[in-house]
């Protein structure tokens, strides 16, 4: 991302406009442009091409800072397309080679682009029309971090860890805290909202020991007894 010209280099900017004329010869006559002016012409006529100078740097600073706030909107976008494509390769590019991935609620973390892979893998297999739905999306101004809000619909058809599949549809909201690196997503950690899954998937009507064994597993992460 651009550097952007901030107050204390348009004042050390502004300083020797103004500065460096006052220690020259007084009134020593200056030729500009085929014109001999006095010295406090001269002067004057050099802050104000700082000062023209300045302002096209800070307009152009601005628009590429403006421009790459837009290109991360962009990557937070295209992360609930991704998500909603059933295929790895669309979702990979998004994020940098050493991204860390965790799914806050299941306590998964994934290190880097193959372990990544891998989750995303998982999650498109274990999921049939699994739909993100974006509703939010944030860039912080320092162009470092973001968030979303989103909406997850889809039914599980295949048993995760601890997660039964009941092929019942559900939609639950969710949230993701990013950071950003080169223009990519270097850290994401998502969280969703468990207790609702758990009601419109009706895992209640497993059978009472295995209800009880899940709900055991995903609420207090302990094994059985």
């Amino acid at each position: 991302m651009p550097a952007r010209i901030g107050p204390r280099e348009l004042i050390a900017v502004l300083g020797a406009a103004v500065v460096w004329p006052v220690t020259a010869a007084a009134q020593q006559p200056l030729p500009v442009i085929g014109v001999v002016l006095n010295h406090r012409e001269s002067a004057m006529h050099r802050t104000k091409v700082i000062l023209a100078m300045i302002l096209a740097l800070s307009v152009g600073s601005s628009a590429a800072y403006g421009a790459d706030m837009q290109r991360l909107e962009h990557v937070l976008e295209q992360w609930a397309v991704a998500w909603s494509s059933n295929d790895v390769e669309k979702l990979l590019p998004l994020f940098t080679d050493n991204v860390v991935y965790e799914d806050v609620t299941f306590g998964a973390i994934n290190h880097g682009q193959k372990e990544l892979h891998d989750f995303a893998r998982g999650t498109f297999d274990a999921f049939a029309d699994l739909k993100f739905e974006l509703k939010s999306r944030v860039v912080g101004a320092d162009g470092k971090s973001g968030a979303m809000e989103w909406v997850w619909r889809g039914r599980q058809i295949k048993d995760l860890p601890e997660l039964p599949a009941t092929n019942r549809p559900f939609e639950v909201r969710g949230a993701s805290v990013v950071e950003f690196s080169d223009g990519k997503i270097s850290r994401d950690s998502d969280y969703w909202d468990l207790a609702t899954y758990t009601k419109q998937v009706r895992m209640s009507e497993m059978s009472g020991i295995n209800y009880s064994l899940t709900l055991r597993r995903l609420v207090f992460r302990s094994p059985p007894s």
